[in-house]
C-alpha cells in the first residue's frame, strides 16, 4: 500500500458544498474547471484521477492537492506551496518530466537502483517510474506517492500553460 493517499471523499464533499453555494450544476462546474463531468463523478466513487483534474478541482477551491492527502504509517505529510493567483488564459499542468529529472537525481545521489526506489515509495513498479521521462498524465495517487518520497509539494512539479 502506498504510504500517501488521496481523499477523494473530503474532495468531493468541499466540491459539492462550494457548487451548491453558487448554485452550479455538475456539468456547469465542470465546464468552470476545464474537466469532464464523468471526472467529477469518479471523485464521488473515490475512482483513481490525473493529477490535471485533480488539480483543477483543488484550486477552484483555492486549496492545495496536500489539503486533500493523508498518510497511512503516520509519515509527515510535504508542506503545501503558496499557488500563485489563478490566471483565467493560463491552466497548471503536472510536469511529470521534471518529477522524473528530480526523483532520478535522488536516486543517483543516494546511490540506490531503481528497484531499491520503487520498494521505498511502495505500490510502483520499475517500469512506472521509468516512463514518467515520457511526460504525458499521471494518476493523482502515483504523483502524491512519488512526491511524497521525495518530501516535495505537488505544486513543486508544475508548470504554466495556454488553455
Amino acid at each position: 500500500m502506498n504510504r500517501y493517499q488521496f481523499n477523494y471523499k473530503k474532495l468531493y464533499t468541499q466540491l459539492d458544498k462550494e457548487r451548491k453555494e453558487k448554485k452550479l450544476s455538475w456539468t456547469a462546474l465542470g465546464r468552470e474547471l476545464g474537466v469532464a463531468p464523468s471526472t467529477l463523478k469518479r471523485t464521488a466513487i473515490g475512482k483513481p484521477m490525473e493529477a490535471d483534474g485533480i488539480r483543477a478541482m483543488v484550486a477552484w477551491l483555492h486549496s492545495a492537492p496536500e489539503d486533500f492527502i493523508y498518510s497511512t504509517d503516520n509519515s509527515m505529510i510535504p508542506k503545501a506551496m503558496k499557488r500563485a493567483p489563478k490566471s483565467n488564459d493560463k491552466v497548471s499542468r503536472f510536469d511529470k518530466i521534471a518529477l522524473f529529472n528530480f526523483l532520478n537525481d535522488k536516486r543517483q545521489t543516494n546511490n540506490l537502483s531503481w528497484r531499491e526506489v520503487a520498494e521505498k515509495i511502495g505500490n510502483v513498479s520499475v517500469r512506472m517510474l521509468k516512463n514518467l521521462y515520457k511526460g504525458g498524465r499521471i494518476s493523482i495517487d502515483l504523483a502524491i506517492s512519488i512526491a511524497g518520497w521525495l518530501g516535495q509539494s505537488i505544486e513543486s512539479f508544475t508548470y504554466d500553460s495556454k488553455k
